[in-house]
Formats: C-alpha cells, structure tokens, sequence
C-alpha cells in the first residue's frame, strides 16, 4: 500500500539522524510539547534538540515555509504539498495531525486497492513506469544537500524553490492518476536508495522565477507600505503586553496610529500611479481623456503645441494636488487608466476607516456625529492593518501583471 510504504519510509529515515526530515523534526516538537506553538517556538526546540542541521540562509523561514506547505486549512498555492501533517489553530498557532490527510483522492487502503485494479483494467493503455517518472524527476529536482543556498537574491524565493520537497510528495501529487501505486512506490524507492536522500530542491527555471516574482514578489511601493505597518503595529500596544504606557497616553497614540495606516494606504496610491502614469505615454494620453478636468478644458489650435509641452507637468500638479484617500475618486482613475479594479469588500470596510481618520486628523479624534472620542484599540489597528495589506495586495498584483514593463525600476 502507498501510505503504508510512506510510513515505512519515514520510519527508516528516523533510524538516521542524518536522514531526519524537517516535517519530522517539527512534528517530533510538536508530539514531545504535546501543546499548538508558533514558527519560532518550533524552529529554537528544533535547534535546542538538534533535530535537524540546516543549510539554509534563513532557517527559520524554511521552517515557517514547510509548516504552510503541509498546513490544513491554508489557501493551496502551486508550490504547497497536496500532503497535511498540521493545521492551525484559531489563536495563529499550528499543532499535527493525528493521521496525515492528503488533499484530493482518499488514501485509505480500500482507495489503493480500487486504484491497482483500475490499472490493471487498462494493461492497453501507457502508463508511466519507473524510469520515466524517475527521468522527470531528476529533470526537476535535485538532491537537498547539492544546493545550500540559491543565486537568486530574495530569501522567500529561496525557501519556495530549495524547499524541502519530500520524494513521496511530489511523485504522487505529479502522478497519482496517471500510474499504479506499486509504480509510485517503486519509483520514490529506486530514487532514495540511489540517492541517498529524502529531501530535494527545485531546479530553477524561468517558469519558476516568473511565476515567483508575480505571485509572492512586491513592487517596491508595497515594500515601502508593508515597512510603514510593521512600524506602526509594533508601536502599537497590547493590553497586556511586555511594554506599557501611560494610560492617559494610549488612546491618543492609537488614533494616531489608525490613521497613519489609512496615510501609508494613500502613499503606496498615490505613489505608483503616479509612476506609472508618467513614465508611459500610452497611459498618460489614457488619464488625460477618462479624466474629467481634463476633458472639459478647451484650448484653441495655436495654443496646441505649448499645452503638449506643459501636459506632463499639469498632470503631475493635478495628482500631486489629489487626496488619494477618496477612494470612489481613485478607484475610477485606476479602473479607466490602468484596468485595475478594487475590491469591493475591501473599500467598503476601508471606507469606515477613511471617515475615522477624517474625525482623528481634523477633530482631534471626536466622532463627528456624537462628539465624543472614537475609542481605538490595538485589535482595531491590527485588523485595520490587515485589511489594508489584503486590499493593497491585491491590488500590487494586478499591478504587476498589467505594467510589469512600467515598474521595472521598481520590481
């Protein structure tokens, strides 16, 4: 059986030290805390036991990444193994699976048994064998311990290709429909013994970068605005947190914090559409006719060419003048010049937010209709930050996909 094979596998991989998994050293905290525990908890029992030596620059973000790959519950991206070992748990933190669950096909016994016979229904038909799954493998992967660290310069791209990938992972998340089990057993069996390894990275290619780059990578006005959060929500206090200020003192830095998320909101607005608007004729000519204050100007034919002369720069008078916070009216520019659409469950929470800040920045914080002071919390600045970073995501992504050429600079 596959999933018995599988277990038999990592059995004799825990025999060796030198053949221990980084899922099984997370997995062995986990069982000997017998409690859920963060990343970082994970990652310093890891290396107080000396349950795993790592190669990689950034350990502790391989640690993270493989607690995602094999998370239930987490939205499935590409790169993330199809095969669960933990799930998380309502306060953030990640516990294991009592039995492994794989996301797809059911892989009891029974499922195993029904999937040789239909191999063997179909002897007619051409099915993978041991040397081609091997083949592609090999085309794909390579050994852990070849590649401790990558060429490419971000640290997340990194952790995504080097992995760890477990050798039954991506043979039966590639082959499960397409070959009999036996065949997948073989397969991951023929490629360890020979190898000597459980753990393999990815060969990079140029599929692979691209893809990356578009799905997981910020234009340098989302880095700019995810830096301007952290600080702000580290500033932030908890209730019962290690630091505290006065208490007379709390509410009013809350409020100032809230509404420099909603500034560093309109900054990253503000600032890359400016950039591209102006670095692309093509786009410049698209603002200048959706745009309303432009189209209703009339300029006679002698005076054509001094207004072409002068357009880029009444165009940036007019953005520089703009308050990128009136999110209907920056919505409409980034829809009609850039094709880019907000979402619509996003804006309506910010826009509650946008009025709070117009109470905190020009009332000194008193509700507009009551008078009296809107109460800020830290919750209330976390999930405000939450949802901005959701919204700008989102929107940074089409960005990128839209105008790559136009943000090179800044990519």
């Amino acid at each position: 059986m596959l999933e018995l094979t599988k277990f038999k596998l990592l059995a004799n991989s825990m025999a060796r030290k030198d053949r221990v998994t980084i899922v099984q050293a997370i997995k062995e905290v986990m069982v000997k805390h017998n409690h859920p525990m963060s990343p970082n908890e994970i990652y310093e029992a890891i290396l107080k036991n000396n349950l795993y030596t790592f190669g990689a620059v950034d350990p502790l973000h391989v640690v993270k990444g493989q607690i995602r790959k094999h998370c239930k519950g987490l939205e499935q991206k590409s790169s993330y193994s199809k095969t669960k070992y933990f799930f998380i748990t309502d306060e953030g933190k990640y516990f294991y699976l009592q039995e492994p669950e794989f996301i797809g096909d059911e892989l009891s016994s029974s499922s195993e048994k029904d999937q040789d016979e239909k191999w063997q229904e179909n002897d007619s038909v051409s099915h993978p064998t041991v040397k081609s799954i091997k083949e592609w493998f090999l085309s794909e992967y390579e050994p852990l311990y070849e590649r401790k660290f990558s060429s490419f310069e971000d640290s997340e791209y990194i952790a995504d290709l080097d992995g760890p990938f477990s050798t039954l992972d991506v043979i039966k998340n590639k082959f499960w429909n397409l070959a009999s089990p036996n065949v997948i057993s073989k397969a991951v069996e023929t490629l360890e013994d020979e190898f000597e390894c459980f753990e393999w990275s990815k060969i990079p290619k140029d599929r692979d970068i691209n893809n990356y780059y578009l799905e997981n990578l910020g234009t340098n006005f989302f880095k700019e605005f995810t830096i301007a959060i952290s600080h702000i929500t580290k500033l932030s206090r908890p209730p019962d947190g290690p630091y505290t200020i006065k208490s007379e003192l709390e509410e009013p830095l809350n409020r100032m914090l809230y509404a420099n998320i909603i500034t560093a909101m309109e900054s990253y607005l503000s600032d890359a559409f400016i950039k591209i608007v102006l670095s692309n004729e093509e786009r410049l000519r698209r603002f200048v006719e959706t745009t309303k204050e432009f189209q209703n100007q009339k300029i006679s034919l002698s005076d054509i060419f001094i207004k072409m002369d002068g357009l880029k720069g009444e165009v940036t008078d007019y953005l520089a003048a703009l308050s990128f916070h009136n999110l209907a009216k920056v919505e409409a520019l980034y829809k009609a010049t850039l094709n880019v659409e907000f979402s619509k469950d996003s804006t309506r929470r910010i826009h509650k937010a946008i009025a709070i800040r117009h109470d905190i920045v020009h009332r000194n914080g008193k509700n507009s209709n009551d008078g009296k002071y809107h109460r800020i919390g830290h919750e209330d600045i976390k999930s405000l930050a939450a949802e901005v970073n959701r919204f700008l995501r989102e929107v940074d992504k089409q960005l990128r996909s839209y105008h790559k050429d136009d943000l090179k600079s800044n990519i």
